[in-house]
């Protein structure tokens, strides 16, 4: 069975929860994603004298203090779970049927090589962001029609690929946009999905939130150029600790997996901004070049925009 590619809100996946210690019981959990409390695991577990199974878990909920980071192996592939704090629970005494609350501030939808207990850290992280594609303009598919004598079209061919790309130094990261695309097969049609996304990546890998500061400039800088609210809809990450492999645990590729943001993951489903708000920006990414964007600065205490902008507008 393929790994799940994606997660999406209201659904909920149910697998066996593991601490990443020796000889503790594995526990069912259901973890579930919805717009209002973002990702929330759900841990049943028994509150009786002489069950010793879940002792463990029962300590997790009794101290308020779980681990920091838990592993949901479900039948639809492995989902990692970082910083995960104590949410609430709830025991229905006399029976002692308890269920314990926990939310991960990351969450990857797939398994970390190396120490389980280790902070996340990444060399790579990309970003969907409201606006890229209509100030970017770049696209990752491209068609050529093919006709006779007569004009009439006899074939198309429509090439897909990574067409355009740009980048530039922020601070000691390296920022990209690029186009980026992804297939989804059916019987009888095949449906491309065509993206811009903003990619952030270091020499040595950095906590989310070391990459997200970075991207929320260029988000800033958005909302700036279109004078409305801009929104993240979704984040991926790539390190070479997510590693894809074969069933023989041959290491074959490090391709980019969903991440899940406690901060932002509210914003994907915010209102996408008007449509004549999108295609009329004070300026666009060909007239700001690169050397606008090394430039850009928010003054955080202001809120004030100081760039190259001024030439650009």
């Amino acid at each position: 069975m393929a790994a799940r590619r994606s997660i999406n809100f209201s659904e909920s996946i149910t697998g066996i929860l593991i601490d990443g210690i020796d000889d503790t019981p594995y526990v069912a959990a259901t973890l579930h994603l919805d717009e209002t409390s973002g990702a929330q695991i759900e841990v049943p577990y028994i509150d009786i004298p002489g069950t010793s199974q879940f002792d463990t878990t029962l300590q997790w909920f009794k101290s308020e203090s779980p681990p920091s980071n838990l592993l949901l192996t479900s039948l639809d592939g492995d989902i990692s779970l970082f910083d995960c704090r104590y949410s609430g629970h709830t025991v229905n005494y006399p029976r002692g049927i308890g269920i314990g609350k926990v939310r991960p501030s990351n969450l990857v939808l797939h398994r970390r090589d190396g120490d389980f207990r280790e902070s996340l850290k990444v060399k790579e992280m990309r970003s969907r962001i409201d606006g890229l594609i209509e100030w970017t303009r770049f696209g990752a598919i491209k068609r050529t029609t093919h006709t006779d004598d007569d004009n009439l079209v006899q074939k198309v061919t429509i090439e897909v690929a990574s067409l355009n790309e740009v980048s530039w130094r922020q601070k000691s990261a390296t920022m990209r946009l690029g186009s980026n695309w992804n297939v989804d097969p059916a019987r009888n049609s095949v449906t491309v999905n065509e993206a811009v996304s903003l990619t952030s990546s270091f020499d040595e890998p950095q906590p989310i939130d070391v990459h997200l500061a970075e991207h929320r400039k260029v988000a800033a800088l958005l909302s700036f150029i279109f004078g409305c609210a801009i929104y993240f809809r979704r984040h991926d990450v790539r390190d070479s600790r997510f590693s894809g492999k074969t069933l023989d645990g041959r290491v074959v590729e490090h391709p980019f997996y969903q991440l899940v943001n406690r901060s932002t993951v509210k914003e994907h489903a915010k209102p996408t901004p008007p449509r004549g708000r999108l295609i009329q920006p004070l300026t666009d990414l060909k007239t700001l070049e690169p050397r606008g964007l090394e430039e850009w600065r928010i003054n955080t205490t202001t809120g004030i925009a100081s760039s190259t902008l001024q030439s650009a507008l």
